[in-house]
């Protein structure tokens, strides 16, 4: 890895990682704000690009990171022979965490967005604060009354 893309990751676990998996109050686990996201943002920038390269982070580096990203590596990457973090080029927004997020037809805070290929984009519809949950309304695009049931019972909402 050369240092342009060393850079690159260093800068998407700066500013570009943006939630992390945690108990919900709605029971069971979902994802939760690690910092403030603002309106009209994607919070899971890159978790569709397949990569499996990693780059060796030292610790000097992971403590230059915000102390939730640190927290994040220490959880998720093991130190290698070295003592450095191997960290996939993506960071860690790679690791699809959407899976876990929670309905809400009340209050969603999250929309999904149609990108015209095979899977659906996510866009924050206001500003998020660190801590809060991401919920989505998991009936948002569906257009009948048909699928909206058929959904529903799919999730028992």
């Amino acid at each position: 890895m050369n240092s342009t893309e060393r850079n690159m990751l260093l800068e998407n676990l700066r500013n570009g990682t943006f939630c992390r998996v945690a108990p919900s109050e709605l029971g069971g686990v979902g994802v939760h704000a690690i910092r403030t996201i603002p309106k009209g943002v994607n919070p899971f920038p890159t978790v569709y690009q397949e990569n499996t390269d990693s780059v060796d982070i030292t610790p000097k580096e992971v403590a230059g990171l915000p102390d939730s990203v640190q927290t994040l590596i220490k959880d998720f990457f093991m130190r290698n022979p070295k003592g450095n973090f191997p960290v996939l080029t993506n960071g860690l927004n790679s690791m699809n965490i959407s899976y876990y997020l929670n309905h809400d037809d009340l209050t969603p805070n999250l929309e999904m967005v149609d990108t015209g290929e095979n899977y659906y984009s996510f866009q924050t519809n206001r500003r998020i604060e660190e801590g809060e949950e991401l919920k989505l309304d998991y009936l948002q695009h569906c257009k009948t009354e048909k699928d909206r049931s058929y959904f529903g019972r799919q999730f028992n909402i």
